[in-house]
């Protein structure tokens, strides 16, 4: 799934109506990228909003994602294709609670999967089924897929939620259900030190059909609490849940949900 959300939870880009100062200055479009991921990974946390919208499907998540735990909270809007769920992560294990149709979307095919509606499933170190999840490098793998890539532009510097920015455009190829497809990337990037990601833009287009997703990033170096669920049932006591290989239990990480 891919977005639009116009101008709920996307952010209202402002022009200024001054030049405001850019720390950015002098450097290319490729050395803006290089700073920015640089500098969010050395803080080894955020957190992350999502929306998407590809045609009538809109989908919406809030994460908070550290380098070892972090959570990912799903909805989808009125066509309710993915449904509702939670995933949280924490060293060797990763747990999922969610409706009959969230679960049945990342179970793809498993006839168990409607019967743990509303309970959360542990999926431990070792397992097939958390290897097809594997959140382990989330923070990471969700920096690297920030990075717009083939021919690269620089924008103007813009107001982004009160945060001056520089966007740098570029290209990137997508999945979603299983199809390729281009994508039309921005990454905004904060004008002062530290220089961190501030949102991320992607426009795709599939025939007449189009779609944006957004990611707004904040709180980077917080600590991500997170807490295991007093109660939960193992994977390994209900047969035939695990996730099919390449399906949306993979695509939920590192958190796009475009993907899945």
């Amino acid at each position: 799934m891919a977005l639009l959300a116009c101008c709920v939870g996307l952010g209202v880009v402002l022009s200024s109506p001054t030049t405001p100062p850019n720390g950015l200055a002098g450097r290319s479009a490729s050395q803006v990228i290089a700073t920015a991921v640089g500098a969010a990974r050395a803080t080894g946390s955020l957190h992350v909003v999502e929306t998407a919208q590809l045609g009538a499907v809109k989908v919406g998540a809030v994460g908070d994602i550290g380098q070892t735990r972090g959570r990912v909270r799903v909805s989808s809007g009125a066509q309710g294709l993915l449904g509702t769920g939670t995933v949280l992560w924490l060293p060797n294990i990763l747990y999922v609670q969610g409706n009959a149709t969230f679960l049945s979307a990342i179970f793809a095919g498993s006839t168990s999967a409607s019967a743990l509606a509303n309970q959360w499933v542990a999926f431990r170190s070792g397992s097939p089924e958390y290897s097809e999840f594997s959140t382990d490098d989330a923070f990471s793998s969700m920096l690297d897929s920030l990075q717009p890539h083939g021919h690269l532009s620089l924008g103007p510097v813009h107001s982004v939620d009160g945060v001056n920015v520089v966007g740098v455009a570029g290209g990137r190829t997508v999945t979603s259900n299983g199809v390729h497809l281009g994508a039309a990337v921005t990454l905004d990037v904060s004008t002062t030190a530290p220089f961190v990601p501030v949102a991320l833009i992607e426009r795709i287009s599939v025939g007449i059909v189009s779609g944006i997703d957004t990611l707004q990033f904040s709180d980077w170096g917080h600590p991500v609490a997170i807490v295991a669920p007093a109660k939960s049932v193992p994977s390994t006591s209900v047969p035939g849940l695990a996730p099919s290989t390449g399906g949306g239990a993979t695509e939920l990480q590192p958190f796009r949900i475009e993907d899945a």
